[in-house]
């Protein structure tokens, strides 16, 4: 018998049937049949809420149709009684045996006469409908609809000549509402409306300070999801036959906590069996030690010489049966390894080589739209990964979001500092490699999943700027500390790299900046005027200019000196910043005069636009000690009408603003051409 065929007996005997029989024969029926029961129990209790459902719904309907029905309720409202009416409705509502949650009447064209309508208890961040809402997605297909159930009742007059209004009441499908729908011990219900949990039996949920959202676009029958942080099964059941799962529903959950309990008995047990095997394996190892002894020793201390540097070992074949194979396969096995670590020895200057290049790349751009994917492909393509995010901080720096990808979908998702992976590489600066031990941060719920994962800062300025990720190496195996110390060059290039563009748009953008007011500066307003003008001739649209001037300066700067006056030019810019749009552009023309470009703004609503920053500037004192009550006097031109040239046009704009310094100050003034005599 071969050394191959005994090993293989032996290990059948003892180590292999035993793992066999105990992990596919008892842990797996086991686990599948109480899941099998799980579902089951949610199945049934997916029907029990549904009937529930219906149920509520027609008796919601019925005591609508009751209240609404009443001869003091048709009196009230022929009357118009309407405060009296409320009374009566709130007062309806909670009789009898079938209470609803809110009544409310309208007019048929839709105006609200009265409105009773309870609290109702949704998860944190739910709105509750007013009733002007509730009338307004009823007729629609807006999934807020799902938010309550609803009956709807006309009154017509006397006469039946006329409807004299709608009556809608019903219940909210709020916590308490789920309530009557469970059922069924550890059951828990939810509605889901868009996906996002709006109302839910699940106590830990109703303090929630963030939506937790369910995906059900790829859900069978049953699912297994997590839901606050537990993993449970769920059943997520259709609200009504024409309405997608993904639009509403509601979602029947339980624990997943028993089964697993169940399935760490079961891996105890296991590990009691490998320590069976491994005794057994002792006493195998024992008897096959002096079979095998003197092969194996001399592998080992070629496999010692080979660790230590040493390739060129050669073991002698004394045998042709499997130990004589393993000595000729080691041998094959030395000289590949030595002609391996030649190739990665050259490939590894090579590898240098390519960041060399890239470095020089890297400083040479200065367009982040350029660098940032070029640093995301080198990485990706250097430690062979299958897929790469590169997400960058906010100006707030308090969140990261993705600015490049590749191998996902395209969807950008956001991080905030400290949560996640991402978020917490952007708060503590450590890198991390995952797999790793325990002490790693969590997976935030938006961040992708991975089997193997690289995550580095990028910094500027001894601050964090970005998150470079790579997640899983094309040949299956996880990264090395070796892959994180060469993502980390990148990473220590890209920071200098990313720097020099920052720096260099920071420098483009004082050049065209106020540095005062952070308005734009004159060399800015003349390059977009011409801009302006170009276009107002080529497509025959108006545009319009603002010179605006701060009255009486110079007496601000004198009695309170300079600093004060710069304050106020600061205040002034912010305000009227805050009344203009994005396409509009706001320029420092001179000491304390702006000039404001209005695309696509004839004289009317130019001349609106400066009343709106009049008032802004001088209905409200501008802070400080003490405040000062500041006014403006602003001229308007428009293209054509006041002018086709740029310099034409500005100095119409300049003689307005001045005639309303003329006229008393405090007063916009549109250029008027002369009358011809």
């Amino acid at each position: 018998m071969s050394l191959q065929y005994r090993l293989f007996s032996f290990f059948i005997a003892i180590v292999v049937l035993p793992l066999l029989i105990a992990t596919f024969f008892g842990r797996s029926i086991i686990v599948r049949e109480l899941e099998e029961r799980t579902y089951a129990q949610l199945g049934a209790a997916q029907q029990a809420a549904a009937a529930i459902y219906d149920v509520t719904r027609v008796s919601s309907r019925d005591r609508v149709q009751l209240v609404a029905g009443t001869e003091t309720f048709s009196q009230l409202l022929l009357e118009k009684r309407y405060v009296e009416l409320r009374e009566y409705v709130l007062d309806q509502m909670s009789q009898g045996e079938n209470p609803i949650d809110y009544m409310i009447v309208a007019e048929p064209s839709g105006t609200v006469l009265v409105e009773a309508l309870a609290e109702p208890e949704f998860v944190p961040g739910v709105k509750p409908l007013t009733a002007e809402e509730i009338l307004t997605v009823l007729p629609t297909n807006n999934p807020r609809r799902w938010l309550f159930t609803f009956a709807i009742q006309a009154i017509r007059s006397p006469d039946d000549v006329e409807e004299l209004a709608t009556v809608v009441g019903g219940d909210y499908v709020d916590n308490d509402f789920l309530l009557r729908l469970t059922t069924a011990e550890g059951v828990n219900a939810s509605l889901l409306v868009e996906e996002r949990i709006n109302s839910t039996t699940i106590e830990s949920l109703h303090d929630s300070s963030r939506p937790v959202i369910v995906d059900l676009s790829e859900s069978p029958p049953f699912m297994k999801t997590r839901i606050a942080g537990i993993d449970v099964y769920g059943a997520p059941g259709l609200l009504s036959r024409d309405v997608a799962p993904a639009e509403a529903s509601f979602l029947m959950t339980t624990s997943q906590q028993p089964i697993a309990q169940l399935t760490s008995d079961i891996q105890r047990l296991m590990l009691f069996l490998l320590i069976l095997a491994f005794i057994g394996s002792v006493l195998l190892g024992f008897s096959l030690a002096r079979v095998i002894s003197r092969p194996l020793r001399e592998l080992a201390l070629g496999a010692n010489a080979i660790s230590a540097g040493n390739y060129d070992q050669h073991i002698a074949v004394r045998t042709k049966d499997e130990m004589g194979q393993l000595a000729r396969s080691f041998n094959e096995m030395a000289q590949r390894l030595s002609v391996h670590i030649t190739e990665l020895k050259e490939s590894r200057e090579e590898l240098k080589r390519a960041l060399t290049r890239f470095a020089e790349t890297l400083r040479s751009t200065h367009d982040l739209g350029r660098l940032l994917p070029l640093v995301l492909e080198t990485s990706i393509e250097t430690l062979r990964a299958e897929r790469g995010l590169l997400m960058m901080m906010t100006p707030a720096r308090d969140s990261l979001v993705v600015k490049v990808e590749h191998g996902f979908d395209g969807d950008e998702f956001e991080v905030s500092v400290g949560e996640g992976i991402a978020g917490k590489i952007a708060e503590t600066g450590e890198p991390v490699r995952l797999p790793n031990g325990d002490g790693a941060p969590d997976r935030a719920p938006q961040e992708p999943e991975f089997r193997t994962k690289l995550a580095v800062p990028i910094f500027s300025q001894e601050r964090v700027i970005a998150v470079l990720m790579l997640y899983d190496k094309e040949d299956g195996m996880n990264f090395s500390e070796a892959d994180m110390g060469t993502l980390l060059s990148i990473a220590d290039v890209a920071g200098v790299a990313i720097e020099n563009v920052l720096l260099h748009e920071d420098i483009k953008r004082q050049a065209i900046t106020d540095g005062l007011t952070a308005t734009w500066n004159w060399r800015y307003f003349r390059i977009r005027y011409e801009q302006e003008i170009e276009r107002a001739a080529r497509f025959s649209r108006p545009f319009s200019l603002c010179v605006i001037d701060i009255d009486h300066f110079k007496q601000f700067n004198d009695t309170y000196g300079h600093q004060r006056g710069d304050s106020v030019l600061i205040e002034l810019a912010r305000r009227v910043k805050d009344q203009i749009r994005d396409i509009d552009a706001l320029a420092r023309y001179g000491g304390e005069e702006f000039v404001l470009i209005l695309p696509e703004t004839d004289e009317e609503g130019a001349e609106r636009t400066a009343e709106k920053i009049r008032a802004s500037v001088g209905e409200t004192p501008f802070q400080g000690e003490p405040p000062l009550t500041v006014t403006v006097s602003i001229g308007v031109a428009t293209y054509p009408i006041h002018g086709s040239d740029q310099d034409t046009l500005l100095n119409h704009a300049d003689q307005a603003m001045y005639a309303a310094k003329a006229a008393g100050r405090n007063q916009v003034v549109v250029h008027r051409p002369p009358e011809v005599a």
